[in-house]
C-alpha cells in the first residue's frame, strides 16, 4: 500500500471511530501559542493541548516529553505502547 493509501486509510479510520475534527480561530491559535510559550513546547501540541483546556477534557498522547510539558496544566491521558 502507498503512502497516500495508508493516510487515505487512517483518516477514515478516524472517521470510524467517530472523531470529530475541530476548526480553530485566531483567538484559538492565540491560546495555544501562549501555551506553548509557557510550557516551552511546540504550538501545534499546544494546539491540542488547548482545545483540550477549552473543553474541559483530557488529552490523549503518545507523546510522553508533552504530557511532562503540560504536568499541571490540563488533564493528559498517555497511550500505551504507541509510538509518536
Amino acid at each position: 500500500m502507498g503512502r497516500d493509501a495508508e493516510y487515505l486509510a487512517a483518516a477514515r479510520s478516524l472517521d470510524d471511530l467517530g472523531v470529530e475534527l475541530v476548526e480553530t480561530d485566531a483567538d484559538g491559535i492565540e491560546r495555544a501559542c501562549a501555551l506553548a510559550a509557557r510550557q516551552t513546547m511546540n504550538v501545534y501540541d499546544a494546539l491540542g493541548a488547548a482545545l483540550a483546556l477549552d473543553r474541559g477534557i483530557a488529552l490523549i498522547t503518545a507523546d510522553r516529553r508533552s504530557a511532562r510539558s503540560l504536568a499541571g496544566v490540563v488533564d493528559v491521558e498517555v497511550l500505551e505502547g504507541v509510538e509518536p
